[in-house]
């Protein structure tokens, strides 16, 4: 009876140890904090970004003339120069709303004299 006992008692101690451990990951993981979410979005877009072959350097050059080209959205709170996404808020204004208003993504501020020149 006793062997039992602990045998139970090693099984439910094991148990509230895992969801012991399981509560601390939740609440120090990005799901239940914002800014680590953030955080953890923009890591894994420039991961991506990077094994599309696009380095930060040439991600940098086409944010800041996507922004140049565009000053409403360089202005934004969320994908300006000054919102939480940082060099990606540029890329991420595009793919959601810049490709279906007819905006172009430019490479360098050239290309986006040559895209107003011809508009």
């Amino acid at each position: 009876m006793i062997q039992k006992t602990r045998i139970v008692w090693l099984i439910v101690l094991s148990l509230l140890a895992v969801w012991g451990g399981t509560i601390v990951s939740l609440w120090n993981g990005p799901f239940l904090d914002a800014d680590r979410y953030a955080e953890a979005r923009y890591a894994n877009r420039l991961m991506e970004s990077a094994g599309a072959g696009e380095t930060v350097s040439l991600r940098e050059e086409s944010a800041l003339a996507y922004w140049s080209c565009y000053p409403d959205v360089a202005q934004d709170a969320y994908f300006g120069r000054e919102g939480p996404l940082n060099l990606l808020g540029a890329r991420e204004h595009f793919d959601r709303h810049g490709r279906g208003e007819g905006r172009i993504w430019p490479m360098t501020e050239d290309d986006c004299r040559t895209a107003e020149s011809v508009q």
